[in-house]
């Protein structure tokens, strides 16, 4: 996996600010005050950022495990959903509000892979997701 590459497209949107999730927290939340929107703002950038921890520690753990043949395809079709230029919401026009599918889609497949008899991370990615 290419976690340098996820980085950067990370790091390319932040470099745009924090304008555009702070709007769409407020279309989204439009009773919220100014802090809530900053807050939600806020913890949206950390779960962004957080993608590539977890997309690390999701290979560490299917290679201690002897599970490589069975997680790395699908955390690669996740490596490629997110640097993919246009998805959902692209990230090149729309900045980190563009990465917010991109993560979620991420978040959502590990807790999927929680879900087994044994549990693959131990995560609760609940509250981010």
């Amino acid at each position: 996996m290419s976690l340098a590459d996820i980085q950067a497209v990370i790091d390319s949107a932040e470099t745009r600010g924090t304008q555009s999730l702070e709007r769409y927290a407020r279309k989204r939340l439009p009773e919220a005050t100014d802090a809530e929107v900053l807050d939600a703002a806020s913890l949206a950038v950390e779960i962004i950022d957080s993608v590539p921890l977890f997309l690390a520690r999701a290979e560490q753990e299917a290679r201690e495990r002897h599970l490589e043949s069975v997680v790395s395809p699908l955390l690669g079709h996740l490596e490629h959903y997110f640097l993919q230029p246009m998805d959902l919401i692209p990230e090149m026009t729309q900045g980190l509000v563009g990465l917010l599918d991109d993560s979620y889609l991420v978040l959502r497949i590990l807790q999927n892979l929680d879900r087994g008899p044994d549990r693959f991370l131990d995560w609760d990615l609940d509250h981010p997701l």
